[in-house]
């Protein structure tokens, strides 16, 4: 965990990361780990058990299909 300062700027090594996030989103994330994860490509991920990797490709297959429906919805209509 990062140690914050007073202005929810951290005093480590994600400093470029936050203040990139801030440049972006407009806010401060509270949690940089998060934002590490969804950004972490599946080709470094760790396994955390047995075949399983900490990855977000099962969230991106998820939101694949949700995106294509959104979209196959607004053409159809």
């Amino acid at each position: 965990m990062s140690v914050i300062n007073y202005l929810g700027i951290p005093l480590s090594s994600d400093k470029k990361l936050y203040r990139s996030l801030k440049n972006l989103l407009g806010f401060y994330p509270k949690n940089i780990a998060l934002y590490k994860q969804a950004f972490r490509h599946s080709s470094i991920a760790q396994e955390i058990q047995q075949g399983v990797k900490d990855s977000n490709e099962r969230l991106e297959y998820l939101g694949d299909a949700v995106l294509s429906t959104v979209v196959a919805d607004y053409l159809f209509r």
